[in-house]
């Protein structure tokens, strides 16, 4: 079975974007399809954080649920203090409609 998913990576870190009903799935093939490439998984670093529920931090950007002018809204911002990223793929991918 396919999972439709999305993955952004930084270096060795990375995160799987995915429907809540496929992430259980990409999680358990996550560990054999990175050894395939030569990357070794944290175990303890590893979860699954449902949007917008939960939020998470990557490289600089907190991914999650954020005050708007009229309501709330999913998308990401750059942590207090972190330094911004050259590339505008995490930005791209981090934009949920």
């Amino acid at each position: 079975m396919a999972i439709r998913a999305h993955v952004v990576n930084c270096a060795d870190d990375f995160v799987i974007f995915c429907r809540p009903r496929n992430a259980r799935a990409a999680m358990t093939r996550m560990p054999a399809l990175m050894t395939r490439l030569g990357v070794e998984v944290n175990v303890t670093k590893a979860r699954i954080a449902r949007l917008p529920d939960e939020s998470f931090d990557f490289h600089g950007y907190t991914a999650g649920r954020f005050d708007g002018k009229d309501a709330l809204t999913i998308g990401s911002r750059v942590r207090s203090g972190a330094q911004d990223m050259k590339a505008g793929g995490i930005r791209a991918y981090y934009r949920f409609r």
